[in-house]
Parts: structure tokens; C-alpha cells; sequence
């Protein structure tokens, strides 16, 4: 290697891009049929990356993209990793964006907790809310 700049992807690309890539990803879905694995252990590390350095406002409207796709995900059912990578992309998201999606996130958890008591919310409803809640939680 020559005396060249090495400059990483995260560094040059900024959150935008890899945010737009997660919707890109998660919207293949329907035409593939299943959701590429290899791809998000690629992407989310560097979404996460680029959480901290991107604008406040710009993070708010990234932020309100990237959790239902979150939730699709988690729904669909990802290996661990890839869990918890989605966890370290909203726990970014909540401290670098907008706080006030947790207490939405809180509030399914509670409903669905609700609703299984009574009985009333079929065992797949019930694993997506509980999957997409403790998702934040470093699950």
C-alpha cells in the first residue's frame, strides 16, 4: 500500500445513506421472501456508527424510518446478533434522537402485558410487541 488516506465507509457516508439502505433491505422482503441476515451484520454496525455523528433533526425524522423497520425485523424473527445490533441502533437512536419513542415502545409492552392477562391477544401479536420492546433493552 502506498502513503495513501484510508478513510472508512462510516466516515465518508453518513447515516442517511445506511438508513436508507435498512428500508431498501427490509423492503426487499416482499420480493425475495426472507430477510438477508448477512446484510444486516453488515449494515447495522455502520448505522450505528453513524448515529452519533449525524444532525439532531436529521436523526429525529432517520430515527421514525428505522424503528418500524426494527420492529418488522425482529417480528420476522433475526438471529441473536442481530438482535442485539438493532438493539445498540435504538439505544443510539433514544440518546443522540428523540427519547419519546421509548414511552410509545413502553406503552405496547404494557398493552400487550394487559392483553395477555385477559387473554384477548392471539401468542404472535404478543411475541412481536415483547420482541420489538425488548429490542431497546439490549436484548
Amino acid at each position: 500500500m502506498d502513503g495513501g488516506v484510508y478513510l472508512d465507509e462510516e466516515d465518508c457516508l453518513g447515516a442517511e445513506l445506511f438508513a436508507s439502505e435498512l428500508e431498501l433491505l427490509v423492503g426487499s422482503i416482499k420480493l425475495r421472501g426472507r430477510l438477508d441476515q448477512v446484510q444486516l451484520l453488515e449494515l447495522l454496525p455502520k448505522l450505528a456508527a453513524t448515529i452519533p455523528k449525524a444532525d439532531r433533526a436529521l436523526l429525529k425524522g432517520l430515527q421514525k424510518k428505522c424503528e418500524p423497520a426494527f420492529t418488522e425485523m425482529i417480528g420476522m424473527g433475526v438471529c441473536t446478533t442481530v438482535r442485539r445490533l438493532i438493539a445498540v441502533c435504538l439505544t443510539r437512536f433514544y440518546m443522540y434522537g428523540d427519547i419519546i419513542g421509548i414511552y410509545s415502545r413502553v406503552h405496547s409492552l404494557q398493552t400487550a402485558l394487559n392483553a395477555k392477562e385477559q387473554g384477548s391477544k392471539s401468542s404472535s401479536t404478543w411475541q412481536l410487541l415483547l420482541g420489538a420492546g425488548s429490542g431497546g433493552f439490549g436484548e
